[in-house]
């Protein structure tokens, strides 16, 4: 009997793609979930001897990276290994693009997948570093208070410094991620301490020596996002800006000097955000009587991801072909995907033609693609109450470029879920898109409020073109109001949150001041579409583990 090869589900689980079979051990670590392979995820693993020597079997029979066997579990090494061959001889040879449209279509929705994370990641690094230069940290820029710096670092011409002031003891992380959305070093309290210490990011081919004392970190990629975070500095009030009190960044040369000294003069300190962004979590003085703009960072994410939905093949596969030339994929790892895109005529650093034929291909393709990127998997989404969360997975993806995927069209620049839980939701609990037209309770019972080393932040960020560009915001609070200290762009858990009298929050979400602004936990929402995020920095094992939720929003 002959499975046949269903080229329209390339991700169901228990399709096994035999180029990429390979043991559970993804990076260093075990997934959960058990293989990794191909576009999707493999729902069972295998004796890793068995797929080692299955591997190097299938290595030289024809066209063997075309196969799709459907194994059942258990497995045997001769079952699976007769399975296989059973279905390269149903097969038979690959089909070109040119000859079968339908073929190409599948090809190209899976290099959609493929490329989609880094397109995303070149447009976003684009459009912030055209107003805030590469090099440096700003804080207020990711809808976050001001314990948070982030910025993009520019590999290219020679490794960049970080300097890391000792905390004392206080939480902090630093997470980069590479433009494929791994995270390419988590640094900080859970791994490195809260001391002082300095970091250097290498990118490719970089061949120098560092100063002693100064950890290295490789990136595959050229550029990398960046973000520092230090809760702790904001419990007692205001950040200090004493020398060396604060993350710096700095080009190797220039933190060297002529003689081996570090200047101070040549990093780059934090700054404070773009003009109309908020830098604090609670409104106050002019920023309370003006116009409240989004977050820059968030809002640049939305827009991000709206220019890229827009993009048709030629300017999809042009920006991914451009973005390939100082961020290429993973040898070893992506060589199937690499040949997939070269059979497409998709060359780094050359632009796509396309005939009329293949335009139409690629069109449907593209359609394809676009409607999987956005499908949540099967496995690595944890969901409840309308929000959305992403397992240990996220932020070292291997193969699993559709989970890859799926994460970007979320949260760009995920990190690690030991590091931080994001939750999302953009629907209420009766699954309606959330609003500004309406106004959102959100009932923390007294134990259920997220249990961290770092705190947690929540913030509504818009998702409406108008808002997300900064044009049309709404005002967020007055000061002249009785109980306007209650309004927070961004609220976390050093605010004095009001409680009942059985120790439960309630958290009130919308766009004007509630009917008792003095006793309101009062979030201030966008007045158009938007979503909620909330930021658990280093949830407890407990937490991650267990069934604790968010709680769901009531529509008032």
């Amino acid at each position: 009997m002959c499975w046949p090869i269903d080229k329209s589900q390339p991700h169901v689980n228990n399709l096994v793609a035999v180029h990429s079979l390979q043991p559970a051990e993804d990076h260093g670590r075990r997934s959960q979930h058990g293989v990794r392979g191909g576009m999707g995820r493999i729902g069972w693993s295998a004796n890793n001897k068995y797929e080692a020597i299955l591997m190097m079997q299938l290595k030289s029979l024809p066209h063997a990276s075309r196969v799709v066997a459907r194994v059942p579990t258990p497995v045997s090494y001769c079952g699976a290994l007769a399975a296989a061959v059973l279905a390269i001889g149903c097969a038979g040879p690959p089909t070109s693009g040119a000859s079968n449209a339908g073929w190409t279509a599948t090809e190209v929705a899976d290099s959609y997948v493929f490329g989609y994370p880094l397109v995303v990641m070149d447009v976003l690094r684009e459009a912030q570093t055209a107003t805030r230069p590469v090099n440096q940290l700003y804080t207020g820029t990711s809808g976050e208070p001001g314990f948070v710096s982030s910025g993009w670092l520019d590999l290219g011409p020679e490794p960049v410094v970080l300097s890391l002031p000792d905390a004392h003891g206080h939480y902090t992380l630093v997470q980069a991620n590479d433009m494929w959305t791994n995270v390419a070093v988590s640094a900080g309290t859970r791994t490195t301490g809260s001391r002082a210490q300095t970091i250097a990011f290498v990118g490719p081919g970089w061949m120098g020596s560092l100063p002693p004392g100064v950890a290295r970190v490789d990136s595959s990629t050229r550029y990398l996002m960046l973000r520092v975070v230090e809760p702790g500095v904001a419990r007692g009030g205001t950040r200090s800006h004493k020398p060396n009190a604060t993350p710096r960044v700095a080009p190797l040369t220039a933190w060297l000097g002529k003689h081996g000294a570090v200047p101070s003069s040549v990093f780059a300190r934090v700054s404070p955000s773009p003009a109309g962004t908020s830098t604090g979590s609670r409104m106050a003085g002019s920023a309370a009587r003006g116009a409240w703009r989004p977050a820059d960072d968030g809002s640049t994410v939305a827009a991000a991801l709206a220019r890229v939905d827009q993009m048709n093949a030629q300017a999809f596969f042009t920006r991914l072909s451009a973005a390939l030339v100082d961020s290429p994929p993973v040898a070893d790892t992506d060589d199937h995907a690499l040949q997939m895109l070269k059979q497409l005529g998709i060359v780094p650093g050359q632009s796509l033609a396309l005939s009329p034929v293949s335009a139409k291909a690629f069109a449907a393709g593209i359609e394809q693609g676009t409607a999987r990127v956005r499908s949540v998997p099967p496995n690595g989404v944890v969901a409840a109450n309308g929000w959305r969360w992403f397992d240990d997975d996220a932020g070292s993806y291997g193969q699993d470029y559709a989970y890859r995927a799926y994460v970007a069209t979320v949260m760009p620049g995920a990190g690690l879920t030991e590091d931080v839980l994001t939750p999302v939701a953009d629907v209420d609990r009766d699954n309606r898109p959330l609003s500004g037209k309406n106004g959102y309770m959100m009932h923390f019972a007294r134990n259920q409020l997220p249990v961290s080393a770092g705190g947690w932040t929540l913030v509504a960020e818009p998702l409406d073109d108008d808002e997300a560009s900064g044009v049309g915001a709404s005002s967020r609070g007055d000061a002249r109001r009785p109980g306007w200290r209650n309004c927070h762009v961004v609220l976390t858990d050093r605010d004095h949150l009001v409680r009942s009298r059985d120790g439960a929050i309630d958290i009130t979400v919308q766009p004007t001041a509630p009917a008792r602004p003095a006793t309101a936990n009062w979030l201030v929402s966008p007045t158009g579409r938007f979503r909620m995020v909330m930021r658990i920095y280093g949830p407890s094992s407990v937490m991650r583990r267990s069934n604790w939720r968010p709680p769901a929003l009531d529509r008032q």
